[in-house]
């Protein structure tokens, strides 16, 4: 579905009418966004539908590579260009354990995000200036948020699951808007937005090769 239809769709669940205003519209897409950013993150690390980017070639100065062109949600992989070498990951804190100044040199072998930036380690030289090679980076971007304009073809999601968008979208609008406050409705929507979202993930796993059969379960 389109998000047009989505809030079509929405409204006719909400108010009775599948044409809602222009006032409607705003209130919906608002809410749409929530379950579209709660159901991302449920469902984006596991999923083969989501876009997987890739930026080669990026510069790394004092363990420092050029930023990426979008925020990364989640990052797949660290590689060293020059030898194709796949870089461990691992945390500023950790380094931090033993190495609290950050001053080690070497061959690199793992890879660490700060400061909103990636970061190799250990540094190749003690030049603190000098470039040391180029990294490259696969990742899943952050979501972009839905329009009325979005076409189904870029929702994240495959089109038979697109529904559980609607209801995630009238669980949010039954639960806090005013004006639309129902507690049966809100209760009806949550059911089914629980169980779509567990029958989605069980979903995008077994299209990824993980192998969880089952793709319903009782809430």
């Amino acid at each position: 579905m389109d998000v047009v239809e989505i809030i079509n769709l929405v409204s006719d669940l909400s108010i009775g009418l599948d044409t809602p205003t222009p006032d409607d519209q705003a209130v919906f897409i608002r809410y749409l966004n929530l379950a579209h950013a709660e159901l991302f993150r449920k469902t984006a690390a596991v999923s083969p539908v989501v876009r997987i980017l890739r930026e080669n070639n990026l510069n790394v100065t004092n363990g420092q590579m050029d930023p990426l062109t979008q925020t990364p949600f989640l990052i797949r992989s660290v590689t060293l260009m020059d030898q194709k070498k796949p870089l461990v990951a691992t945390s500023l804190e950790e380094i931090e354990k033993t190495d609290p100044l950050l001053t080690k040199t070497g061959q690199p072998w793992a890879w660490y995000y700060a400061n909103s930036s990636v970061f190799v380690y250990p540094l190749t030289t003690s030049d603190p200036d000098a470039a040391t090679g180029q990294a490259g980076v696969s990742y899943i971007a952050q979501p972009v948020p839905l329009m009325l304009t979005t076409v189904s073809a870029d929702l994240p999601y495959p089109a038979l699951y697109h529904p559980v968008l609607v209801d995630g979208t009238c669980y949010y609008l039954f639960q806090t808007e005013a004006g639309f406050k129902n507690d049966l409705k809100m209760k009806l929507a949550l059911e089914r937005w629980e169980r779509g979202k567990t029958e989605l993930l069980c979903y995008l796993r077994n299209l990824s090769g993980q192998q969880y059969y089952s793709t319903y379960t009782e809430v």
